[in-house]
């Protein structure tokens, strides 16, 4: 649970940083572009849940199927966080100006900078339950806390 906090710290204090160096129209560019990532978030987390209980038990009956299962998914989740850079890479102005209308209309340039954390945030998404399935240890907790706390002594910097 902590790992969760940690990661929706993540997604909300980048828009509060950033009102204290830009524009209020910037930040709300941002808040967009970062809207765009969390729903790839609320897409793939389906994955994790009917996954991560396969996963644990899998992992009991035959590990070596495991590993298979998951180099198998680990492909999918490539293909995936490749697919969908690409498209919100080709498609980020177009997609929040019909989204959110013709104000976000320059919103583009900063979104595509933004969405370009969109691939490997869909392969993490698609890859975390594996590790939690087999790991005694919170490592996706520890990286979430560990990435929240760079973010806030840069910030703090």
């Amino acid at each position: 649970m902590p790992g969760e906090i940690a990661q929706v710290g993540l997604f909300a204090l980048g828009p509060v940083v950033a009102s204290h160096v830009t524009t209020l129209t910037e930040v709300g560019y941002l808040a967009a572009a970062l809207q765009v990532v969390a729903m790839l978030g609320v897409a793939m987390n389906p994955i994790g849940v009917v996954l991560l209980p396969s996963f644990a038990e899998r992992h009991a009956e035959d590990p070596e199927a495991l590993r298979r299962q998951v180099a198998v998914l680990a492909a999918l989740a490539l293909h995936l966080a490749l697919f969908s850079a690409i498209q919100l890479q080709v498609f980020a102005a177009t997609g929040l100006e019909i989204w959110l209308g013709p104000d976000f209309a320059d919103a583009g340039d900063l979104a595509r900078v933004t969405l370009l954390a969109a691939g490997p945030f869909v392969f993490y998404l698609a890859m975390r339950s594996s590790l939690d399935a087999i790991a005694v240890r919170y490592y996706n907790t520890r990286s979430n806390i560990a990435g929240l706390s760079t973010f806030a002594v840069i910030a703090i910097a």
